[in-house]
């Protein structure tokens, strides 16, 4: 109420509650991101030296089976989408950076 009995109005803009549900979803799509670049960079490193995947040129990356094939093809388009745009690799930082804040949050807090 303000001195003349009215009611103040709303402050414009997203309230508070919206705001904390949409860091949420941001950061659970930062740390998902996060895994897949990591799991990505993994699968490109292993599979040629546990030899499923032999070769690895400019061409792309052969592999024996249909199943290594296929995650090779997706580990190597998250590898060059993150080197040539840098969008998934700034979300992975976000995401280490969330993970890092929660483990110390909870190591302080313990």
């Amino acid at each position: 109420m303000t001195d003349r009995g009215q009611r103040a109005t709303p402050p414009l803009g997203p309230s508070r509650h919206a705001m904390k549900t949409l860091i949420r979803i941001l950061s659970r799509i930062c740390i998902a991101v996060l895994l897949l670049v990591v799991v990505s960079f993994a699968l490109l490193i292993l599979l040629p030296e546990l030899g499923i995947c032999p070769q690895l040129d400019m061409n792309g990356i052969t592999c024996s089976g249909g199943v290594s094939q296929a995650l090779a093809e997706l580990a190597l388009s998250v590898f060059l989408v993150s080197v040539f745009s840098g969008i998934p690799l700034l979300l992975a930082l976000i995401g280490v950076v969330i993970l890092v804040v929660r483990l110390f949050r909870k190591w302080r807090g313990a």
